[in-house]
């Protein structure tokens, strides 16, 4: 027989360490984003990694971690993950190889997510920040160069 993924008893064991811990971290990195800061990996990978590095938080809200990551991970035979790698597919292909994963990433999931279409696309914004970092673009290259 399997055990279960989520030791309920556990959870309501927690429950009041998590909350106390959540309450603070969150307002940490409310005001971090305030602040101006980023999070390449979002906000829900910075919150859980900051609780979970925090000495004897671990352990004190391990099955909220444990359901954290549940929550977060993509089944690799769901209709999302089959979306995105059809997606992905159509965007990287022998015309557009040289995409780097970074950028690969978000052509994805705006096309996934359907942030933009053709007709609601900010033109005239990206092309004015393509402008404006055409010369720092150019800089990197002449010092690769050099």
């Amino acid at each position: 027989m399997l055990s279960p993924l989520i030791d309920v008893a556990k959870l309501r064991e927690q429950r009041s360490a998590y909350m106390l811990e959540a309450k603070e971290r969150a307002e940490v990195l409310c005001a971090a984003l305030d602040r101006g800061a980023t999070y390449p990996k979002g906000t829900f990978t910075a919150f859980w990694t900051d609780l979970t590095r925090v000495p004897g938080v671990a352990d004190s809200c391990s099955e909220y971690a444990r359901l954290a990551r549940l929550a977060a991970t993509i089944v690799p035979g769901s209709v999302e993950a089959e979306r995105a790698f059809s997606t992905m597919s159509y965007i990287k292909n022998k015309q557009r190889n040289r995409l780097k994963q970074p950028h690969l990433s978000a052509c994805v999931r705006m096309k996934v997510l359907d942030w933009y279409s053709i007709s609601n696309f900010p033109y005239a914004a990206a092309l004015q920040h393509w402008q404006n970092t055409v010369q720092y673009r150019h800089a990197e290259y002449e010092e690769a160069d050099a």
